[in-house]
């Protein structure tokens, strides 16, 4: 619960004035779809993955996640 408002002043303090704005709604955003899909996948995830393979793909989500959010915050024609 820290890390979310830790993050978003993070966000709003190396994002330029014109692009703030874009910036902290894309990482919001972010966080609340993660936050809303994860249980969906995860739970019939788990029943068939062992722990290693639900851990795997857990640190996919989170890779796919990061290089998302690195390729949005970095794109200046959006």
């Amino acid at each position: 619960m820290i890390l979310f408002p830790a993050m978003l002043d993070h966000v709003n303090t190396i994002s330029p004035a014109k692009l703030k704005a874009r910036n902290i709604g894309f990482y919001a955003a972010g966080v609340n779809i993660v936050v809303l899909a994860t249980p969906v996948v995860f739970l019939p995830l788990s029943t068939v993955l062992s722990s290693q393979g639900s851990w795997a793909v857990v640190a996919g989500f989170t890779a796919v996640g990061m290089i998302s959010i690195v390729g949005l915050s970095s794109s200046r024609k959006m």
